[in-house]
C-alpha cells in the first residue's frame, strides 16, 4: 500500500520513513515492511523508476513494534514513493499506525487524505486520495 510520495528531491537528500506496526504471529503472516521505490514522474504515483529499497525485517511478532528506514537520493531521482509492504494471506489484517515522514525542506510529501480498508477500496478510490 502507498503511504506517501516525496517529490522534489535531488542528490543527496535524505528521507527517513518510520511506523508502528502490530504482529502477533512470529515466522508467519501476517507480517508487513516499510519499502520505497524511485518515481521520477511528479504528475503520476504509479511511474516506476526502479526500487529505493526498505527494510528487510518483517518484525518479531510479539505485538507493536516500530520500523524505519532511511533512503539517501542518487542517480538522479526526483521522487519516491513509500509503501507499506505485507505478506499476508486473503482474510488477514495488518495495523499500522503513526507514520511519520522526515524529508527536505525543498520538497512536497503527499500523504493520502483518508484511510480506506483495502479490500473495500478501488483502485480509482485509492488513486483519488493522492489527488
Amino acid at each position: 500500500m502507498y503511504v506517501a510520495w516525496v517529490r522534489g528531491l535531488t542528490d543527496g537528500d535524505v528521507v527517513t520513513g518510520s511506523f508502528w506496526r502490530y504482529d502477533d504471529t512470529p515466522s508467519s503472516s501476517p507480517s508487513s515492511r516499510i519499502w520505497g521505490n524511485w518515481n521520477d514522474d511528479p504528475g503520476d504515483i504509479f511511474n516506476y523508476s526502479g526500487s529505493a529499497s526498505g527494510n528487510s525485517d518483517y518484525g518479531p511478532g510479539l505485538g507493536w513494534d516500530q520500523t524505519s528506514f532511511e533512503w539517501t537520493v542518487t542517480d538522479g531521482h526526483t521522487g519516491l514513493v513509500i509503501h507499506i509492504r505485507t505478506y499476508s494471506v486473503p482474510g488477514d489484517t495488518v495495523w499500522v499506525d503513526d507514520l511519520e515522514i522526515i524529508y527536505p525542506d525543498t520538497a512536497t510529501c503527499l500523504v493520502p487524505s483518508a484511510a480506506s480498508p483495502v479490500e473495500d477500496a478501488t483502485w480509482g478510490g485509492i488513486k483519488a486520495l493522492y489527488r
